[in-house]
């Protein structure tokens, strides 16, 4: 770890200080903000930065002892003997004795905690700065009183203040990644952020507490905040002493966050509520007709919580329980609190309720929480009751030899349908993908199946199977086990009431057939199937809360084959993962699908990041194959073969065979990379993908065969004949512009070739988009082609493929370019030698020559040369 920090995030209020520093007119900067936010090194780096021999920096540290003292902050400057002659006015005297220091530059004095000057100082600072005999850059604590002297000169306008904000998120991850020496998860920045509020003081203490820890390469949470004194005392120094009854509130607010306003109050009181918010120590706020109370900093919080002892803890938990079953649980996050509470504070609870508070703990993504009333449930003797919803939160955290030992620590249900066919259908679920066993899964089923009779929840068992299968890659085989379903007509039902059932296996069965028909080219089907689901979540959130990740993955995948880059849902997705307790499993395979699609958008480089940080994740997991394939072909994009090789050396996960299959076309592009045969590679790998049935996957390979091999070759010129039938299969926007690109190429038609790559960049497929203007710029010997294909390849991370090698950029200097660009703004020649200060024919000169680099002729061809409408 770095013993100095990095300094980051401040670039705006540098240059805000700077420009006001530089002002011949201006009598300096107040820098402002609260304790830990930076505003002594911000001060050091406006120093360092704008410092010039024409200045004499005189340094002052104001501090709570010298205070008292005359002169104290600025005593190591000054005699300390006053003579005689001085002693009728001391301002001036010690004035001169500054200046005199200063010589012929001009001083500048730079004083740390101006709130804490002695009013000599304060007097002798307004009398300099007043003058304008000096300048001063001066730091100071918000909310801390400031001596009027030096209140006065930036109410007068002298000065201008500058309050700093909380570091933003980007900021904190640089700052973690530079501190720490490598790469720092994105949530686990994102939660530093938000427990130290942007605070770079707090953010320091709490990775020197141990916050985080590596594995597999990547610096990540480590799941709870340890306990640091250093860190303790300065939230206890910041929230200050409490009377009991301020103490009751910090304490109950931080346990229960956030609480309403009158349930606290009714604990307490409402004075005690009204102190502890005017000692801004906790925030109300509207919800609705409700008024919320929280803690003012989020690591109020985690101080006191960390902090209280274990019976008072319990006291409170009880307490918070008791009054909100009082006013009245009207909300189901209610009665999950209230369940939470009873069971943190060792309350009692029966294991139906328990059972009750898993399922809806699950339906809110609280995975975490589930699990502990799950298992709280089993030991309360609820057997399988417990074990199913128990296991499938285990699955979701992706702890799969856990589930299974909860499904097979209870006996098979006999007489309860329902729960007989839910606790096999989450069997084949955990041996299938958990356990990596797809042989024994295969084996379960039949026998599974045969001990249903209700149609229904016969559904929730063949469903879940037919997933397994089309997640195999198996997805011919599952749609016929699709189609035997649907032509095998429904037997008697059994005498009684049919037992109930959510629908849950026409949801799993209709989520198996969107997963097979977007690997067999019928990727609308497939993303208005998963659209569907996914506007009705109400139907099976509460059964199966797991199919939020497994419909956002699959549509996720089909609209990539379609074309569809858009990565909004994937984003939005990935923030609800992020919000949920325990959920990793999801937010890593979301964050693997963003990083393909920041490789098909030509961001490679970021698609590598992105793809290790999942994989760091979900290493111990049959998962892993998904994100193992995302570094893999980044990796090899990005030049770095070694790392790409590890990857697709890594073990597949059989379960998830889909996943590795879409591994496989990086083998070709490492092949690339190392000089070998890449196109025949590309060409045997669409083959096998032909022979699975898998036609997204045959028309992906196809097409980077074309990608690979020169323009006109035979390889090239086989694949077009294939991807024509291929596209006239394959429904979406992506395969007819792959078929067009294969006709282009092998007929070496390069304007068809200039047009291919248009249209990719229309969709997005930056990298696509310069690899078909490269060639087309080969065949055409054309500067302007090749420029853009230059332009839209400086978009892409510095890719490296076959297609643009040699690429060269048309070499334009900064004034030619700078002049270029404000031409191509709309500026004319007379404007932009006015803004410049040039004569017009030098603008015209510069513009002939970048003309001709580009190969161009008129200044409406600039933007598409220099890709500045992308």
């Amino acid at each position: 770890m770095a013993s100095t920090w990095p300094f980051a995030g401040r670039s705006g209020d540098i240059q805000a200080a700077g420009t006001h520093l530089g002002d011949p007119a201006s009598a300096g900067v107040l820098i402002a903000g609260p304790m830990g936010a930076g505003k002594t090194r911000l001060m050091a780096e406006l120093l360092r930065q704008h410092h010039s021999r024409a200045a004499f920096v005189a340094r002052a540290g104001a501090c709570a002892a010298a205070a008292a003292l005359p002169f104290g902050a600025l005593a190591h400057l000054i005699p300390p003997e006053v003579p005689p002659s001085a002693e009728a006015n001391l301002i001036g005297w010690a004035a001169r004795i500054l200046l005199r220091a200063a010589g012929r530059r001009r001083l500048l004095l730079a004083v740390d905690d101006a709130h804490l000057l002695d009013s000599a100082s304060a007097a002798l600072i307004q009398h300099l700065v007043s003058l304008h005999a000096a300048r001063l850059l001066a730091t100071l604590r918000e909310g801390e009183a400031v001596p009027s002297a030096i209140t006065g000169l930036w109410t007068r306008g002298l000065l201008r203040r500058l309050d700093l904000g909380p570091l933003p998120q980007e900021a904190v991850h640089e700052i973690l990644e530079a501190a720490l020496g490598g790469q720092v998860d994105t949530a686990a920045s994102s939660r530093l952020h938000r427990l130290a509020a942007g605070n770079p003081l707090y953010l320091r203490e709490l990775v020197e507490a141990g916050a985080l820890a590596k594995a597999n390469g990547v610096w990540r949470w480590i799941g709870r905040l340890p306990p640091a004194v250093r860190l303790g005392e300065l939230v206890e120094a910041r929230i200050g002493a409490l009377t009991s009854d301020e103490q009751a509130v910090v304490e109950l607010v931080a346990l229960g966050e956030p609480l309403g306003a009158e349930l606290v109050a009714g604990l307490v009181s409402a004075e005690a509520l009204e102190s502890a918010e005017a000692k801004g120590l906790v925030e109300a706020g509207h919800d609705g007709r409700r008024v919320l109370v929280r803690l003012a900093h989020p690591l109020y919080g985690e101080v006191v919580r960390a902090r209280l002892p274990a019976l008072r803890r319990r006291r409170r938990l009880r307490e918070l329980a008791d009054a909100t079953e009082r006013y009245g649980t009207r909300r189901g996050q209610d009665v999950l609190q209230v369940a939470a509470w009873r069971l943190d504070s060792g309350g009692g609870h029966d294991a139906r309720t328990l059972v009750t508070a898993c399922r809806l703990a699950q339906a809110a993504h609280e995975v975490e929480l589930a699990i502990r009333f799950g298992q709280a449930a089993l030991d309360a003797g609820a057997g399988a009751e417990a074990a199913a919803p128990l296991a499938r939160g285990l699955i979701m955290a992706g702890r799969a030899e856990e589930a299974a030992h909860a499904l097979a620590s209870v006996a098979e249900p006999s007489g309860d349908e329902l729960l007989r066919a839910r606790v096999a259908q989450l069997r084949l679920m955990t041996v299938n993908f958990g356990l990596d066993r797809p042989d024994e899964a295969d084996r379960m089923f039949a026998p599974a199946l045969a001990g249903i009779s209700d149609v229904e929840l016969r559904a929730e068992v063949i469903g879940q199977q037919t997933y397994n299968l089309a997640m195999r890659g198996s997805c011919t085989q599952a749609m016929e086990l699709l189609r035997l379903t649907e032509s095998t007509p429904a037997g008697p039902r059994p005498p009684g009431p049919a037992p109930h059932s959510s629908g849950l296996g026409e949801v799993l069965l209709l989520e198996a057939k969107a997963t097979a028909l977007g690997q067999l080219g019928r990727c609308a089907e497939a993303v208005e199937a998963c659209r569907r689901l996914l506007d009705a979540t109400d139907l099976w959130r509460a059964d199966a809360p797991e199919l939020m990740l497994t419909l956002t993955y699959t549509r996720h995948l089909a609209r990539v084959l379609d074309g569809d880059l858009a990565s909004e849902e994937i984003g939005a997705a990935l923030a609800q993962a992020a919000e949920a307790d325990g959920w990793g499993v999801a937010h890593a395979v979301l964050t693997a699908c963003l990083a393909q699609l920041h490789r098909l958008s030509g961001k490679v480089k970021t698609a590598r990041r992105l793809a290790h940080e999942a994989y760091a994740r979900l290493a111990a997991t049959p998962y892993a194959i998904l994100c193992l394939g995302e570094v893999a072909h980044a990796a090899a994009l990005s030049g770095e073969p070694e790392a790409a090789r590890a990857a697709l050396e890594s073990p597949a996960a059989a379960s998830l065979g889909l996943m590795g299959l879409w591994r496989e076309p990086a083998r070709a592009w490492l092949a690339a990379l190392e000089g070998g045969p890449a196109a025949d590679l590309a060409a045997e790998l669409a083959a096998e993908a032909r022979g699975r049935g898998l036609l997204g996957l045959e028309m992906v390979t196809l097409h980077d065969v074309v990608r690979l091999a020169p323009p006109g070759s035979p390889p090239v010129v086989a694949a077009a004949a294939r991807l024509a039938e291929v596209a006239a299969r394959h429904s979406g926007r992506l395969a007819p512009i792959a078929a067009e690109h294969a006709h282009a190429s092998a007929a070496t038609d390069g304007p068809a070739l200039v047009a291919v790559g248009e249209r990719f960049a229309g969709l997005g497929l930056l990298l696509h988009a310069a690899e078909a203007m490269a060639q087309a710029g080969r065949v055409l010997a054309a500067k302007p082609v090749e420029a853009r294909a230059w332009a839209l390849a400086a978009r892409c991370e510095a890719a490296g493929t076959p297609a643009l090698a040699g690429l060269r950029a048309p070499g334009l200097t900064d004034r030619e370019r700078d002049i270029a660009l404000l031409a191509a703004s709309g500026l004319r020649n007379k404007e932009i030698a006015e803004r410049l200060s040039v004569s017009p024919r030098t603008v015209a000169n510069h513009l002939q020559s970048a003309y001709a680099k580009l190969g161009i002729g008129r200044r409406t061809e600039i933007a598409a040369a220099l890709d500045l409408t992308g």
